[in-house]
């Protein structure tokens, strides 16, 4: 990793970007081009189970099942039934599934965040990307997993 630093302050440079479908800040070391292709789950949670009940019977659970209900079909219907290991065998092929989603990205701006350069910081990026997320998100926290919070002050870059 490269820093710019001073004795007693460090500069780290992340790129700020927007994804078109969600309002939270996206932030990157590295410049990203405008779209992506990235594969996601398809079916996760109690979306996966009804899917694989629905791919074993034929039969589709109601849309409005919460978890506890679709689980306890599960129980009922299937569980300690020869239909057990099908089931499981089904669902983790469902849940395994994946398709391609495109997502949009816009660069806002450059972050140039100033650090508190200790001697004995540990620097781990994903802690400061935490402190840095909730700094933009407007409710900035004083520790994070045993790391007490380095940030002195953000400075947003419209021209690089």
């Amino acid at each position: 990793m490269s820093y710019n630093q001073n004795i007693d302050r460090m500069f780290i440079e992340y790129k700020v970007y927007r994804r078109v479908s969600d309002l939270k800040p996206f932030i990157s070391r590295d410049e990203l081009p405008s779209c992506q292709m990235i594969g996601k789950k398809k079916f996760v949670g109690k979306k996966a189970k009804m899917e694989a009940v629905y791919r074993l019977t034929g039969k589709r659970l109601p849309e409005d099942y919460t978890t506890e209900q679709v689980n306890n079909f599960l129980t009922v219907e299937l569980f300690n039934t020869s239909l057990w290991h099908k089931y499981r065998k089904i669902y983790n092929e469902v849940s395994n599934e994946k398709e391609i989603v495109v997502e949009n990205y816009s660069y806002q701006y450059t972050l140039v965040v100033e650090l508190a350069n200790k001697s004995n910081l540990s620097l781990d990026e994903g802690k400061i990307v935490h402190f840095v997320m909730c700094e933009l998100l407007g409710n900035p926290c004083e520790t994070y997993k045993g790391m007490k919070n380095p940030i002195i002050s953000l400075r947003k870059d419209y021209d690089r």
